[in-house]
């Protein structure tokens, strides 16, 4: 199809799919409240750390599927909802509006590593932590968690980048092959 060169009259859905149903991971149980994640082949699944899942809400209903994955489905619905704030990566009010992960199926945590996100932070007081979820939200990409993780706070501490000669005003790293380092150097452009 093209583009439009007439109004087009797109349908909405009841509701804006607040409310949705999931086909539920064969022997799975997925209990009334708790976090509801889509794993990799698109099943229900109860929340978990793993970080291959899409947060999809809050369960509806308990749901126990004895059978095939897809015998049964799940109502979740998508919005925001308090849940226990992880006593190992507990979240505090400056995580507000930043992500947070999924811990288990009632508990959301700061700690990215090997999580998926669970949302959006709202809220976090002695209630618990409101999350914003069922949205697609997404934080940094993994790269950028684990580099964030990794410990490396100066360009010195990177193996392959050599300031044994520190740099000085105007220069810049520049890649010499032949140590398979990365070494300051003078820029060749204009200085700032």
């Amino acid at each position: 199809m093209g583009k439009l060169t007439n109004a087009r009259d797109t349908a909405e859905i009841a509701s804006r799919a607040t409310t949705i149903a999931l086909p539920v991971k064969g022997a799975t149980t997925i209990y009334q409240g708790s976090i509801v994640a889509i794993d990799a082949d698109g099943y229900a699944v109860p929340g978990s750390k793993a970080a291959d899942l899409k947060a999809a809400g809050r369960a509806e209903e308990t749901v126990e599927n004895k059978g095939a994955d897809g015998e049964a489905s799940i109502t979740v619905s998508r919005g925001v909802f308090i849940f226990e704030n992880s006593s190992e990566g507990a979240l505090t009010a400056a995580d507000v509006l930043g992500p947070c992960y999924i811990e288990d199926e009632e508990t959301v945590t700061k700690t990215a590593e090997g999580a998926s996100v669970a949302g959006l932070v709202v809220r976090v007081d002695a209630e618990g932590v409101a999350v914003e979820m069922g949205f697609g939200y997404s934080a940094p990409g993994a790269s950028a968690a684990a580099a964030a993780g990794s410990g490396i706070k100066k360009l010195g501490d990177l193996e392959d980048v050599d300031l044994t000669t520190g740099p000085t005003d105007n220069q810049v790293l520049k890649y010499n092959n032949s140590e398979q380092k990365w070494k300051a150097a003078d820029d060749a452009t204009e200085a700032v």
